[in-house]
This record gives C-alpha cells, sequence and structure tokens, in this order.
C-alpha cells in the first residue's frame, strides 16, 4: 500500500510524539537506577544523571540487610497467594448457585450484591468490622473483608449461565450431588473465568 504525503508526515509526527511520551516515562526510571548504584558523595553534588558514578551496590546491600524488607516480602507472596485462593473460592461457591434458575431467592440475592457493587463501604465502617472481627494486626484483615468481589463474581456468574444445562442435568440424572457437579465439572470448565479472577 502506498502512503500518500499526508499519511506520511502523520507517521512521523505520531513516531515523534510517543517517542518523547516513552522517553517522559523511562527517562526517570533511569536516572534512579543510576542513582542507586552510585555513592552518595556523586549524588549530593548532582553528578548523577543517567549513568552511574563511582559505581556501588552499597545502598543494595543496605536495604537487604534490612529484616523488614524480606518481612514485607513475605507478607505480599502469603496475601497474593492465599488471598486470591479465598477470592477464587468465596466467589465461585456463590456464584455458582446464583447462576442456577432453580434456587430459590437468587434475585435478592444478586440485588444485594449489585447494592456492595454501586455502595461500597467508607473506610471506618471497614475498620470498625475488622476490629469487631478480631482481625486487628493480622493478615487475614486484608484478606477476609474482600474475599468475595462483586465485579468478580458477575463476571463468574456469567460464565456459569452460558454452561450446558444439559450437562448438569445429566450430572443429576448419574447420580451427582450439587458439590460434586460443582467440583468435578463446572469448575474445570471455568478454568478461563477463573483464570481472569485471579
Amino acid at each position: 500500500m502506498i502512503m500518500t504525503r499526508g499519511q506520511k508526515i502523520f507517521n512521523a509526527c505520531n513516531i515523534v510524539f510517543l517517542g518523547a511520551i516513552g522517553l517522559s516515562m523511562v527517562l526517570p526510571l533511569i536516572h534512579i537506577i543510576a542513582q542507586s548504584l552510585s555513592n552518595s558523595v556523586a549524588i549530593n553534588a548532582g553528578e548523577v544523571s543517567f549513568w552511574p558514578v563511582g559505581f556501588t551496590f552499597g545502598s543494595y546491600k543496605l536495604i537487604l540487610q534490612d529484616p523488614s524488607i524480606w518481612l514485607g516480602f513475605r507478607n505480599s507472596v502469603i496475601i497474593t497467594v492465599f488471598g486470591t485462593l479465598i477470592n477464587l473460592i468465596m466467589t465461585s461457591s456463590l456464584a455458582y448457585p446464583l447462576s442456577r434458575p432453580e434456587y430459590l431467592y437468587r434475585k435478592f440475592v444478586l440485588i444485594l450484591i449489585l447494592i456492595t457493587l454501586v455502595f461500597s463501604a467508607p473506610l471506618i465502617p471497614n475498620y470498625l468490622l475488622v476490629k469487631q472481627l478480631g482481625l486487628l494486626d493480622t493478615l487475614w484483615a486484608l484478606m477476609l473483608p474482600m474475599a468475595i468481589s462483586a465485579f468478580n463474581l458477575f463476571v463468574m456468574r456469567s460464565f456459569f449461565m452460558n454452561l450446558p444445562g444439559e450437562l448438569i442435568d445429566s450430572a443429576k440424572i448419574d447420580g451427582c450431588g450439587e458439590f460434586r457437579i460443582f467440583w468435578k465439572i463446572v469448575l474445570p470448565l471455568s478454568k478461563p473465568a477463573l483464570a481472569t479472577m485471579g
């Protein structure tokens, strides 16, 4: 395809504009990395721009010797792994019955969940809830209050509703209970939805 002169000018302007935006994001990061690898005398003298002066790993050694860094890293891993696991279990466990037309009161429960999606609780009621549950100063305070995400629940429920009803009916005819249907049939078929939630 042959480009016109106007298209070439437009593409050139796009490249210059996007390149300038990219540099404005990358250069401060490069500057910080250069400072982290430079000695304090050069930093205080303002000699460090985008290349380390007086190359040293002293800053990194000092940071890695601080036990609070490793404690924070451990807490981040625990919250990420167990928080995601709790969220997946709780959200999918609630989304499945809400996706089945035979379950009573599902519309009422959906309205309650929709209210929490539109009107989130402020900070002080959240704090009081965590305090009343005895979760203050624990990692559970960061995982349990957000165990069920309303948005993820609606995504998961929509996915469950698209599963063939005949599949679940045939499992019931074969003698499967609801938990076994959910665990052995519904969840393995819902791996794409679970992956988007995780």
